[in-house]
């Protein structure tokens, strides 16, 4: 089985964190975000370096990070399936991993699940990250700005939409996007330059790869998270709550309260 070739997004300023430092860089005990994206990548065993799509303070990124990666310059932050087109010339035939520097406590251990997907006989073209929230409330709160899960009536996830573009019905849905996806390298390059504007924000929306394979009839399978190892950190106040986790209970599969 191939291994999985990764893409990690950081090409945000992360307006919110109130900062000149670009959103990778900021830090958790120490260690900026994207080393606990990198860090887990490494510690999984199925993964190629990855590729880093940098944008904002990119020369920061790259001296912090050193030479032993791939970088790719986002020209345009017109969305994240802008980032991930940037980073096509340098994908073979593995399949892709997306995932997200401001998410850093995905696991190795959810990592290997994406890869054990695509070991399976029945490999589907795409495994998306899914989350289910109790509520939005407290630590959670961030979460409402998720995209949302939206299955057919046979229960399968049919589509995302981002909560930007969704109605307030749609915004009451407790399955979230996760964010990480692993997708077939082949498929992927076609089904990106498929991807139309969102109509409300402009935007290039990666969470359309799904409405694209239901409708391409491929395999979509779903990848189980945690909130807690989705938790994204997109400001001040939201760090200081990841700074508040019990990190190791966490790297265990704990979950908070």
């Amino acid at each position: 089985m191939d291994m999985l070739q990764p893409i990690i997004l950081a090409a945000g300023k992360g307006t919110r964190m109130q900062s000149d430092l670009p959103k990778a860089l900021h830090t958790l005990e120490g260690k900026p975000f994207i080393t606990w994206v990198i860090d887990a990548i490494e510690k999984s065993g199925v993964c190629k370096p990855p590729i880093i799509v940098v944008g904002f303070g990119a020369s920061m990124v790259q001296d912090a990070l050193g030479l032993k990666y791939t970088y790719v310059y986002q020209k345009e932050l017109s969305g994240t399936a802008t980032a991930v087109k940037e980073a096509l010339p340098h994908v073979g035939d593995e399949p892709v991993l997306v995932l997200y520097c401001d998410q850093p406590f995905v696991s190795p251990d959810t990592i290997v699940k994406a890869h054990t997907l695509f070991a399976a006989e029945n490999t589907p073209t795409l495994g998306i990250g899914t989350a289910c929230v109790a509520d939005f409330d407290g630590w959670r709160a961030g979460f409402m700005r998720f995209g949302r899960i939206v299955r057919d009536s046979e229960d399968i996830p049919e589509r995302i939409v981002e909560y930007k573009e969704a109605t307030e019905e749609e915004r009451t849905i407790a399955e979230v996007n996760a964010g990480m996806c692993v997708v077939d390298a082949e498929w992927l390059k076609d089904a990106l330059h498929r991807i139309e504007p969102a109509p409300v924000s402009g935007e290039y929306y990666l969470t359309e790869l799904l409405g694209i394979a239901r409708g391409d009839n491929k395999r979509v399978a779903v990848i189980d998270q945690s909130p807690e190892e989705a938790f994204g950190i997109n400001s001040q106040e939201e760090r200081t709550q990841a700074m508040s986790f019990n990190l190791q209970a966490l790297a265990k599969g704990a979950v908070l309260s």
